[in-house]
């Protein structure tokens, strides 16, 4: 959480392990990273599937999937926002990304 309270990071957790469907069996299966502005607007959210070669979650070799950009009005509410996929490289900002959808409101 960040200094106000808000959500940052949200993490996933898929609850069939060996010992049937139990907390104590969880394994993390993804996770999200939140953006905010200093009113606390999600400017962007930035999801996981996975940790990357080096096998630790929250490093910067994690498989990234799915970001999301949103931007706003004076009011608060949302202008518009863009959806990405993550390529085949598996990081963010590189020349296999692409565009899933804009929206604007």
């Amino acid at each position: 959480m960040d200094a106000n309270g808000l959500t940052t990071r949200a993490d996933e957790y898929a609850l069939d392990g060996a010992g049937g469907r139990t907390a104590t069996d969880a394994y993390r299966t993804a996770y999200t990273v939140y953006t905010r502005t200093p009113t606390g607007l999600v400017t962007e959210t930035r999801r996981y599937e996975g940790a990357g070669p080096d096998g630790g979650w929250g490093t910067a070799d994690d498989v990234a999937a799915t970001r999301v950009s949103s931007t706003f009005d004076s009011d608060g509410y949302v202008r518009t926002q863009d959806t990405y996929q993550a390529g085949p490289d598996g990081a963010w900002g590189t020349a296999d990304d692409w565009q899933q959808w804009h929206r604007e409101w």
